[in-house]
This record gives C-alpha cells, sequence and structure tokens, in this order.
C-alpha cells in the first residue's frame, strides 16, 4: 500500500528510532484519512464568516455584455459621431473622452475658446521619415504622429502652467527700500 508521501508500509518494519517511527506511523495514519482531513478542511474554509457585499452604486449591477447596454453605447457614440468599436467598453471610454473634452460647461458656454482657429496643418504633404510600403499605414502613421505631437502639446502647456502657479507662490519677494534688499 502506497501512503501519502509514498511510503511503503514496508518502511515500518525497518528499524528506525522511535521519532522515525512515530513519524512514519503518523504519516501512514493521515494517508489512510487523507480524504477525510480535506473534506473538513475545505468545508472549515466555506463556512467562514465572510460579509456580504452589498453594492449601493447601480452601475455594480449593470451586465456590460448584455443587448441593450450595447445598443446603448452605441446609439450614444452615434449621437456623437463617434465610430462605435466591436468591444462596448472601448466604445464607452471613447465616448467619454469625447464628453468630457467637448462638453465640459466652460466648453457649452464659451465654445470659441475651444474652437481651433487657422488654417489646418498639411501633414499630407510632410515626410514620415519612414515607409511601411502601404499608403494607407502611411496616412494611419502620419496621423498618429499628429495627435501624439498634440498631447505633448497639450503636456508641455500644464507642465508650464504648474510651473508659473508655483513661481506665483514662491517667487514673490517683498522689497524693502528702506533696508536696500529684497526678501524678507
Amino acid at each position: 500500500m502506497l501512503g501519502f508521501f509514498g511510503f511503503n508500509s514496508v518502511l515500518i518494519d525497518m528499524d528506525f528510532s522511535p521519532t522515525q517511527s512515530t513519524f512514519f506511523l503518523l504519516m501512514k495514519r493521515l494517508s489512510s484519512e487523507c480524504s477525510l482531513y480535506l473534506k473538513h478542511a475545505v468545508e472549515n474554509m466555506k463556512s467562514k464568516n465572510v460579509p456580504d457585499v452589498v453594492a449601493e452604486n447601480p452601475l455594480d449591477k449593470l451586465n456590460f455584455r448584455s443587448n441593450e447596454f450595447v445598443d446603448g453605447v452605441n446609439e450614444l457614440a452615434k449621437i456623437l459621431n463617434t465610430v462605435p468599436h466591436p468591444d462596448p467598453l472601448i466604445t464607452l471610454r471613447a465616448v467619454r473622452k469625447v464628453i468630457v473634452k467637448r462638453m465640459a460647461p466652460d466648453c457649452v458656454e464659451h465654445p470659441e475658446k475651444y474652437i481651433v482657429k487657422g488654417t489646418p496643418f498639411p501633414f499630407e504633404e510632410h515626410a514620415l521619415g519612414f515607409d511601411l510600403k502601404d499608403s494607407v499605414l502611411n496616412r494611419a502613421a502620419k496621423i498618429m504622429r499628429m495627435i501624439y505631437i498634440q498631447d505633448l502639446r497639450e503636456l508641455q502647456t500644464r507642465a508650464n502652467e504648474l510651473i508659473v502657479a508655483v513661481q506665483n507662490i514662491t517667487a514673490n519677494p517683498k522689497t524693502d527700500t528702506k533696508l536696500g534688499k529684497v526678501g524678507y
């Protein structure tokens, strides 16, 4: 008979110290009743007092793969002139971006501040710097590069605004002409 650890029952008849013999006998006993111990261990793990979490947010109960949800997201994308994606969650992210950028209260009240004026950049006429051997891919790469440059420009603008805000707080020296020095 093979035991829990693969010990053969013949090993118990050999000459071992009392501790080793006790260990082997214990292993043999455990291996014979292993399924009983495992059954109790699994039952104990299931019967732990785990609190039931009740979701108060109604969005937690939404089925994001249901036909109603997919149709609703696609309809919203259609209203906002956004191309729907086969995955409704990706479409929802795109819709969110459009709403955040274009439907913010300040954008709606003062659209002239957010509508880009001037002549569009003729990206079709400029070289990409490499050739993908496909005109459609080259055009897509140019568009992606322009979007990337626009994102970098927005990041640089935010960094500059942050620097100006910090300098307004820290670089406001008080001049005391009586002392003939700048600062406190």
